[in-house]
């Protein structure tokens, strides 16, 4: 369950992304989307809204509220935040606490 709801969250959040960026920028739904790094189309904005999103649709998806922004998440050696991949795993184990 907190795999599929951690998945739609990231999807969602994306969407919210998305709607601030021309289409030949617009981030694919997929695991293996770039969030960070030389192949990486979001910018910092990008990214802070990517995560707020995430928090804020938590409620209606997951049935609970969440907060990703935390010293965790920049500590945590396998970088949540490389790929869309990534995390929604991290989103999952965080849903799971």
């Amino acid at each position: 369950m907190n795999n599929n709801a951690a998945e739609e969250l990231v999807f969602r959040a994306l969407d919210d992304v998305n709607a601030g960026l021309p289409s030949d920028l617009a981030l694919e739904k997929g695991r293996e989307t770039v969030l960070l790094g030389d192949q990486a189309k979001i910018d910092s904005l990008g990214l802070m809204i990517l995560l707020s999103s995430i928090e804020r649709y938590s409620p209606d998806v997951a049935g609970k509220s969440i907060t990703l922004s935390t010293e965790d998440m920049l500590d945590n050696a396998n970088d949540p935040l490389k790929s869309v991949g990534t995390l929604s795993d991290y989103v999952a184990k965080v849903l799971e606490a």
